[in-house]
């Protein structure tokens, strides 16, 4: 309990601690507020409008387990991590009715709130006052990162939801020993590595800590049938996750070898070290300094790093400070294991993140912990840095571009080039067409827009081959529209542009932004209709 005369009256410990998180949370709830009803267009587009993508599908045309991901071709069968999402997000959009991208952003937001039951339950069983809940759940509401990617189309906020349960019961059950328990953190534990391992590794990780600590608490003890049993269990906690994770992995990896050569080039092998990076980049300067100490920065700011190391010089032997130092510990062994993904997407940090809170939690509880005003303005100052990086990096600037700064929440995607392509694609393409697009990477955003299926290729490798044998790849349906987002490139290539002539042969053509797409109307697009649209869209306006 922490020591100190409580403040009377409404201005009490209590009150003026609440207060932090509830003013976090209405600032929060504006937050999302902003940009509501945008495309999800704003940041990191291709990965929001991937498992759109898959849940439109879904929808349309079943497929529940093997789900659709129509950007590689027929079958158009990609499976990466396990649709449970996607269902949830399906079945809210069954039961209300409302927008799609609404749907998929309302899951990640609610399940955001949601990691608090089981943080609460943790340091329950853990034996904490609530005074540490209350802090935490203070920087959590005011995190950058959790403020910005929980509004998005995403499974990050489910997947941490998952994993910090698994957390929560592994220490449930090292506090009660209930042999139910032993079941019910295998079930959550595979669910949550299924969804996202890459969220699920860091939790791993902490419960593992757990589970040490508990066995080194019982170690002097003979041998006995609860020691056993504890043993047993805290390996099925750990190996059962991560088998089913494996057996998915396989099966996702045999859909996408039987599923054309663009899909092919997905399985899991192949990506290995896109996943988890070289030795070289676990020492270099973009991880340690762009990557890690930025995101420590960007969560907490800069000056809060001093605190924490006067905090641990000060209170270096305590319980508090020991977990403090292994959730520090679990934050930095996710930028270790998956070291690419996290250089490369800025949104990664959502699944560690929330391990730097918590080490921010028990420094900040511990060093104040002899007053109980002075933790309170620890905890403000603290909430308030954080909304204050915010601020600066997501809501009133974009790092990205030049001044003007732009806002990032309240952007109006309307104008961005792949909806617009999506939508005149829509509005004038046969719905049984599927499209081509090239020069877009593998990014979903114009095959979601517009509702059709697609071949969305990259212009590297044996690009030229596969253009000429596109047909092949679109498992029998004809070509509505194509769609050139590096038209330059592909029209100097001799071999691409001949392939290309022949391709859209009798279609009109219409410049958005800087893509060319070749359509081929369909009957309810009348002529008036198609040359207005043409006129609207060839004017060079935005992105």
């Amino acid at each position: 309990m922490i020591k100190g005369k409580t403040l009377q009256g409404w201005f009490g410990f209590k009150s003026l601690l609440i207060l932090i998180p509830c003013a976090a949370f209405i600032y929060g709830l504006y937050t999302f507020s902003i940009g509501w009803y945008n495309p999800i267009l704003d940041k990191h587009e291709f990965r929001q409008t991937q498992t759109a993508l898959s849940v439109y599908w879904m929808l349309k045309e079943g497929g529940i387990v093997a789900y659709q991901t129509p950007v590689c071709g027929a079958p158009w069968t990609i499976p990466f991590e396990f649709p449970l999402y996607q269902w949830i997000v399906a079945a809210m959009y069954l039961i209300t009715k409302m927008p799609l991208d609404q749907c998929g952003k309302l899951v990640s937001i609610v399940f955001f709130y949601m990691t608090l039951l089981p943080v609460y339950s943790l340091f329950k069983n853990l034996k904490f006052d609530k005074e540490l809940f209350y802090v935490f759940s203070a920087l959590l509401f005011a995190c950058p990162v959790y403020l910005f990617w929980s509004r998005t189309f995403m499974i990050e906020s489910l997947a941490l939801f998952l994993s910090l349960s698994y957390v929560a019961l592994i220490q449930q059950y090292v506090s009660t020993r209930r042999t139910i328990l032993v079941f019910v953190v295998m079930l959550v534990g595979s669910v949550a590595s299924l969804v996202k391992l890459t969220t699920f590794v860091p939790a791993c990780v902490f419960a593992g800590g757990l589970l040490a600590r508990d066995y080194c608490a019982n170690v002097d003890r003979r041998i006995s049938k609860d020691v056993v049993d504890g043993l047993v269990a805290s390996l099925l906690f750990i190996l059962t996750p991560i088998l089913l994770c494996v057996v998915w992995t396989n099966y996702a990896d045999m859909i996408k070898t039987n599923s054309g050569e663009l899909s092919a080039m997905l399985v899991s092998n192949k990506l290995e070290a896109w996943v988890f990076g070289t030795c070289a980049q676990r020492v270099s300067y973009a991880l340690w300094v762009q990557t890690i100490l930025k995101s420590i920065s960007l969560n907490m700011g800069y000056y809060s790093i001093v605190l924490y190391g006067v905090a641990l010089c000060i209170c270096s032997r305590s319980r508090e400070i020991g977990y403090a130092l292994w959730s520090l510990f679990c934050f930095v062994s996710s930028f270790l294991v998956f070291t690419n993904l996290y250089i490369v997407h800025d949104y990664y940090q959502y699944e560690n993140a929330i391990y730097l809170i918590l080490f921010a939690s028990f420094v900040v509880y511990k060093l104040a912990s002899t007053h109980r005003f002075r933790f309170t303005a620890l905890a403000l100052l603290l909430a308030t840095m954080c909304l204050q990086y915010y601020s600066y990096n997501y809501v009133a600037f974009d790092p990205q571009y030049k001044p003007p700064y732009r806002s990032v929440l309240d952007e109006d995607t309307t104008r961005h080039r792949d909806f617009i392509v999506g939508t005149f694609i829509d509005n004038n393409v046969s719905s049984e067409a599927a499209i081509v697009v090239y020069g877009n990477d593998w990014c979903p955003t114009i095959a979601y827009y517009s509702k059709r299926k697609s071949v969305t290729d990259h212009l590297r490798g044996d690009y030229r081959e596969r253009l000429k044998n596109v047909k092949g790849l679109l498992g029998g349906k004809a070509i509505g529209a194509v769609v050139v987002c590096s038209p330059n490139r592909l029209e100097n290539d001799e071999i691409a542009r001949k392939a290309l002539n022949r391709m859209t042969t009798g279609s009109l053509v219409t410049n958005i932004y800087n893509a060319k797409v070749y359509y081929f109307p369909s009957r309810s697009a009348t002529r008036d209709k198609v040359l207005e649209l043409n006129r609207t869209h060839t004017i060079e306006i935005g992105r």
